[in-house]
């Protein structure tokens, strides 16, 4: 499990490594989808999930919310055939 201070760092020839800094923000990272176009979308819990991008082979962090459409309760992560979902502990699926 990742904490606030821990970030994905994309090294040689696609593996990763952990590297401790601080990521205002994170919190606790339950579990993780990878997409087919390398993208990390992170499960932070009760209505809010995380997504890691790499420009420049660097992370890039961005949260979402309630605010952002979300729904109530616990959102999960999963990749399906390429492509990360959420589910809502409500049961709603969407394709992100």
């Amino acid at each position: 499990m990742l904490h606030g201070r821990d970030r994905l760092d994309q090294g040689i020839r696609g593996h990763y490594a952990a590297e401790r800094i601080p990521i205002e923000g994170l919190g606790d990272v339950y579990s993780s989808a990878e997409d087919a176009e390398g993208t990390v979308w992170l499960e932070l819990g009760t209505e809010r999930v995380g997504r890691v991008t790499f420009p420049n082979g660097r992370p890039a962090f961005s949260f979402f919310g309630k605010q952002d459409g979300l729904a109530d309760g616990w959102i999960g992560v999963f990749q399906l055939s390429g492509k990360a979902h959420c589910i809502s502990s409500s049961h709603q699926n969407a394709a992100v």
